[in-house]
């Protein structure tokens, strides 16, 4: 994700207010030469770490959560559930690590036979939900051939109640398979 344009200018006055403010403060010559010549150092040093704690921390709380395209938090252990046309509807059970900084998602699903992680994502909202849409490239253990594929899910966020669940398909070169997908949070 991008930060918005609003909030880049926010940053930019922000950091132009500071330095203003300690440049006419300055009656120190020297003082005064070294902050000219550290400047941009000063800047890029000030809105990397305004961004950081943004990225890691700022947006997972409420008041920003609410905001229209500010996405949900799914960070967490979850369990998870997928009934495939595979072998005759079986369902298989796993457990999935999610990452998440507001530029940044990672998901990894651990199976008795497989491990999933994504490979891209794309969050989503209408106007109720969030959808979060994504590929998965899936290595299967030596067990199960020791094959690896991949595929497309997606998910409707449902954070009241601690789900995710949506439609997943495979590639159709490998293993032509589809289901549905449940998330349940791990507490």
């Amino acid at each position: 994700m991008k930060i918005s344009m609003t909030m880049t200018g926010y940053l930019i006055s922000f950091t132009i207010f500071i330095v203003h403010s300690i440049d006419n403060s300055l009656n120190n010559y020297a003082l005064m030469i070294w902050v000219n010549h550290y400047l941009g150092e000063i800047i890029l040093f000030v809105i990397t770490s305004i961004w950081f704690i943004f990225d890691n921390y700022l947006w997972k709380f409420n008041l920003l959560t609410r905001c229209k395209n500010m996405p949900p938090n799914i960070s967490g252990n979850w369990q998870v559930k997928i009934k495939s046309n595979y072998e005759d509807n079986k369902e298989v059970l796993g457990k999935c690590t999610i990452k998440q900084t507001y530029s940044k998602l990672e998901i990894s699903i651990l199976f008795e036979k497989s491990y999933s992680t994504i490979i891209f994502y794309h969050f989503q909202k209408d106007s109720a939900f969030w959808f979060l849409y994504y590929g998965y490239k899936t290595d299967n253990s030596e067990a199960n051939n020791g094959s690896s594929h991949t595929g497309f899910a997606t998910v409707k966020i449902d954070i009241p109640d601690g789900k995710l669940s949506g439609n997943y398909v495979t590639d159709y070169l490998n293993r032509e398979t589809h289901g549905k997908i449940i998330y349940e949070k791990s507490f």
